[in-house]
């Protein structure tokens, strides 16, 4: 059965081939539509972001409204926000803001009942969540924000994520011990290789 996804990731499209560049590429070979949100941010900006800044408003200037097709049924939005990951008021704007947008988008591509697969645990997508209340969501930890981050925030924010998923998934045996804290709807699926790429390799 062919659905509709929506990817909400903790990466640009532009950056190096990761695991979330492959599933969406993955779902679109099987007949599926994607929209690739692109990282809205787990921490305040700093100089050393300038260049992923630029990059996104020139995104933003070559898109109908921040979002673009790379290929057929796959789809990227690049959202344009405050920088505030932390500020709930704030988050929220910026929910309603993408809700809005992205609501519209899929009006016009006929894109309706999503799967949402989600990578950043944050405030704002929280809420994009509630607002949106797709058919099915799926957390994906690949990666331990509470142990990076070192903060009591990002790790509030994702228990909230969560408990919100229908389902979620966890990358190693330190997450999923983390997760089924606060689900029993979890499963350990680690992370793995293209495997057709590595095999004339001897």
């Amino acid at each position: 059965m062919k659905n509709n996804y929506i990817i909400i990731s903790s990466i640009d499209w532009k950056t190096s081939w990761q695991t979330q560049h492959r599933l969406a590429k993955s779902l679109v070979d099987k007949g599926n539509k994607v929209l690739f949100i692109e990282n809205t941010g787990i921490r305040n900006i700093q100089i050393k972001d300038k260049s992923r800044i630029f990059s996104r408003f020139k995104t933003w200037k070559n898109s109908i409204d921040g979002f673009y097709e790379v290929e057929k049924n796959l789809f990227i939005y690049s959202p344009i926000i405050f920088p505030a990951p932390y500020n709930k008021i704030i988050s929220y704007y910026n929910a309603k803001k993408i809700f809005k947008k992205v609501n519209n988008w899929m009006h016009a591509a006929y894109f309706d009942s999503p799967v949402v697969i989600c990578f950043l645990p944050t405030i704002l997508n929280n809420y994009f969540l509630d607002l949106l209340k797709p058919k099915l969501y799926i957390y994906y930890a690949a990666n331990d924000f509470g142990t990076q981050m070192g903060t009591e925030k990002i790790l509030n924010a994702e228990i909230s994520t969560i408990k919100r998923a229908n389902l979620n998934f966890a990358t190693s045996h330190q997450i999923l011990d983390k997760i089924n804290k606060h689900s029993k709807q979890t499963y350990f699926f680690p992370a793995s290789i293209e495997e057709k790429k590595f095999k004339n390799i001897k």
